[in-house]
């Protein structure tokens, strides 16, 4: 069925970036300056992309491994669940 936790995308947020897609420059400190000159890494803005996710902001869903689906606890995968009043 359906994983729950990517709705079925296969892909979840970034769990180091929060889906943002930036984090930090960690030439700068977040600043945009390194000895009063713009910072080269970051352009000047402070943050760089996440090295994790290359700036998308995403990741493979870890629950379904980016399948998008998930096995059924009940009949585990096989389609059937066993009656047991019969």
């Amino acid at each position: 069925y359906q994983c729950g936790n990517c709705d079925g995308d296969g892909e979840s947020d970034c769990s180091s970036c929060d889906g943002s897609g930036k984090e930090e420059c960690g030439k700068c400190s977040g600043h945009g300056e390194v000895d009063g000159e713009s910072c080269t890494d970051c352009d000047g803005t402070g943050q760089v992309n996440c090295t994790d996710c290359g700036g998308s902001g995403k990741e493979s869903c870890s629950p379904c491994d980016g399948d998008g689906r998930v096995e059924c606890d009940n009949c585990s995968g096989r389609g059937q669940i066993d009656c047991y009043d019969c």
